[in-house]
């Protein structure tokens, strides 16, 4: 299930355009799940638990709205009027998708449900990390021909006994 409905995207301007287009709901319904699926992607790395079905966060249902405008007029405009394809008339959408992402992210607005309870995220570490403090060279650095092994390297308590 979508988080909108191809009703809900379709305002009167764009209405207009989809139907010059040729377009059904069901196009407009391939640009919202397309914009469902960067919302659980960005959420989802944000520790929220997704899909957020059956409650339904009204935040969510606006996000997918904007995203899914922006999608339909990119594409209309891309597919039939490749000359007036600037997004100049509907990047502010996705500029507004993005603003609201960030500032979730940096936590100035916060998730809510539809009782206007918060909706708790669970932050995961996703970052690969690396601790190389401690490792030492098991050769010596520099011409290949003399390379010789380092004697505190190859001791028995770092290599394990050789017999």
């Amino acid at each position: 299930m979508a988080y909108a409905t191809a009703a809900e995207v379709k305002d009167k301007d764009l209405s207009r355009l989809v139907t010059q287009a040729g377009w059904l709901d069901a196009d407009v319904n391939d640009r919202i799940a397309e914009g469902d699926a960067v919302i659980d992607a960005l959420f989802s790395s944000m520790g929220y638990a997704i899909p957020f079905l059956p409650t339904l966060p009204p935040l969510i249902v606006r996000l997918s709205i904007l995203y899914g405008r922006y999608a339909c007029l990119r594409d209309i405009f891309q597919n039939f009027a490749p000359s007036q394809s600037g997004a100049a008339g509907f990047q502010h959408m996705l500029d507004q998708f993005n603003a609201i992402i960030e500032q979730l992210k940096e936590n100035k607005l916060f998730l809510v449900d539809s009782t206007g309870a918060v909706i708790v995220n669970t932050p995961t570490n996703t970052r690969v990390q690396t601790n190389t403090a401690n490792v030492k060279r098991a050769l010596t650095m520099g011409d290949p021909e003399s390379a010789i092994m380092d004697p505190l390297y190859s001791h028995q308590d770092v290599t394990g006994d050789p017999t």
